[in-house]
């Protein structure tokens, strides 16, 4: 078993005015060997064995970072639990990359025996990855004279390579802020067994086929929980074991590595980079070369981030969820970048980083609700407490912004999705077939939103701002979800009488889903909303509607535009 620890650090050194006293050796990106480079308080430079890589900068060589954290008998402190003989960790490597410009790492890999001894075991005990997972993240290090466990070794190996990287003279002077550290990934390759028991709450990426009917690599995701904290976790699953595979399916699997370990690295760099600049932390001229050193890095970066494919694997899936992030920006934030700073210039450059920016800035949902006088009252209160508690117990909770807007009026609708800009939109409301979804009007009574008003207002909106999800929680409500459908992702509503029990019950069921990891799959979320009104013990009565009668769970109804990019 496989077991890779990455530590973003980004340097901003480079577009810092004045003298920064950054040393100048190594000569990143391809320094010399025959000169014997090193990074004081890390270890020589070496080449990597089976090279770098042909679409990123900066994998061919690495610095032995073995004196920049330790371990205390680190061939003992192999996985204990749930097997009769001792694990070892019996190979490891601490490696610090870089670009030669913004972008650096320390990885630290584990491998360890624990899959031999599971096939020898006499044992049956399922082991959980989680709980692998979960020993390794705490176990302990040493980062100079400070003992940290392996999940907070990131900011503690940020300081120690600023301080050894900055000439003697301008320690006193060292800015935190021109060095930083971002979120740590881990990733994990092991081989299939029986006993390997994957958590419950991770989520298929891609299933990429082998050669010569060699089965396939199983990529899932997975957000492992420490201290409140959410880390993305990439598990490969392999049909067989890597020293057994051939050479061709090997090359794919480091591929695949290297590919998931720099999309989550470029991510973190693209995001501390923007964040310096736009609040300040690093002040850039206008035509002045650091401008054109940020211009150029974008422009690169963003190019290979989109690529469709690398390494023959299909990259969509992989950059959705390496782009999800724990630490979540402002998409206005680069709005107000891109308005002020002149030296962006490449259009298409610009839209590249619009998508990385969308895809970390947290997700906004507008919970919109009426409840006109002349209807019977509804417990809107409790649907949108449900749906807070499902977010804060859910592991993707920092990805969400959550906002609600009781009582809307009619001639408000449109002025309120303006203000939020939400990316899902829930309503929760009255309405009939005939006469539309009731909002409020003068004086709280009904004001009617017809289909055609209804479908003005979400196209100008979407197009504008787009849109990924409309769920209409309102009786009657199918004609309205199928007259927007072509402008968001999926459209929810019903095609008769919803009870509110029920409704409960699905917006309940939907968001508890949605939120722990499946934001990639709405279609998902409302199965099991559905499969929870349909199994209900005890089940909700069948509905008497035009003589027929109908089972409550089929009355909500999802519309998928499969055209939605």
């Amino acid at each position: 078993m496989h077991i890779i620890f990455q530590y973003p650090i980004v340097d901003l050194r480079d577009i810092v005015p004045g003298s920064n006293g950054r040393l100048q050796k190594p000569g990143w990106p391809n320094p010399s060997e025959s000169k014997k480079p090193f990074v004081s308080g890390f270890g020589k430079v070496k080449s990597r064995n089976s090279g770098g890589s042909e679409y990123f900068t900066g994998e061919a060589y690495y610095c032995e970072a073995r004196s920049a954290i330790k371990f205390k008998e680190l061939q003992h402190q192999g996985f204990p639990e749930g097997l009769s003989t001792p694990v070892s960790i019996f190979n490891s490597y601490r490696r610090y990359y870089n670009d030669g410009h913004f972008v650096g790492k320390v990885e630290i890999g584990l491998i360890d025996n624990l899959e031999e001894i599971i096939r020898n075991d006499p044992n049956d005990e399922d082991i959980p990855i989680s709980a692998i997972l979960d020993y390794y993240a705490n176990l302990e290090a040493f980062v100079g004279d400070k003992t940290v466990k392996l999940y907070k070794a990131g900011i503690p190996l940020k300081a120690r390579y600023q301080q050894e990287s900055t000439s003697k003279k301008k320690h006193a002077e060292i800015n935190p802020d021109y060095v930083q550290s971002g979120e740590i990934t881990i990733l994990l390759i092991y081989t299939r067994h029986e006993r390997l028991k994957i958590p419950n709450r991770s989520f298929p990426l891609e299933n990429i086929e082998l050669t010569n009917d060699n089965g396939s690599i199983e990529l899932q995701g997975y957000k492992l929980k420490q201290d409140g904290y959410n880390i993305k976790v990439w598990l490969i699953k392999l049909p067989s074991e890597f020293r057994l595979m051939p050479q061709r399916d090997k090359n794919i699997v480091r591929g695949l590595r290297m590919n998931l370990l720099r999309i989550h690295l470029e991510k973190e760099t693209i995001k501390i980079l923007l964040s310096a600049i736009q609040s300040g932390q690093i002040e850039i001229k206008k035509g002045s070369s650091a401008a054109k050193q940020v211009n150029t890095y974008f422009k690169r970066t963003s190019e290979k981030l989109f690529r469709k494919s690398r390494f023959e694997i299909e990259q969509k899936n992989l950059l959705d969820y390496a782009l999800q992030s724990e630490k979540s920006i402002a998409k206005g934030s680069f709005i107000d970048l891109k308005e002020n700073i002149s030296y962006f210039q490449d259009q298409f450059m610009l839209e590249n980083l619009e998508k990385l920016v969308g895809g970390m800035a947290k997700k906004p949902i507008l919970f919109v609700c009426a409840n006109p006088r002349d209807k019977n009252p509804f417990d809107f209160a409790k649907e949108f407490k449900d749906l807070q508690d499902n977010l804060q117990k859910g592991i993707d909770r920092e990805h969400y912004d959550l906002r609600i807007e009781p009582s809307v009026r009619k001639d408000e609708f449109a002025r309120i999705l303006d203000r939020y800009q939400p990316i899902f939109l829930h309503m929760s409301m009255h309405a009939t077939l005939d006469e539309g979804l009731y909002f409020e009007g003068q004086n709280g009574h009904l004001h009617p939103m017809p289909v055609k008003e209804f479908k003005k207002i979400i196209e100008r909106y979407s197009k504008k701002n787009g849109l990924r999800l409309v769920l209409i929680s309102a009786c009657n409500s199918k004609k309205h979800a199928e007259a927007v459908k072509k402008y968001c992702e999926c459209a929810i509503g019903t095609m008769a009488v919803f009870p509110v029990p029920a409704a409960l019950l699905y917006s309940n069921q939907f968001y508890n889903t949605l939120f722990n990891g499946y934001d990639k799959d709405l279609e998902y979320c409302h199965t099991g909303a559905i499969d929870a009104i349909e199994f209900k013990n005890p089940k909700f009565p069948d509905l008497n509607y035009k003589t027929k009668k109908i089972p409550v769970h089929k009355i909500p109804v999802l519309i998928k535009n499969y055209n939605y990019v």
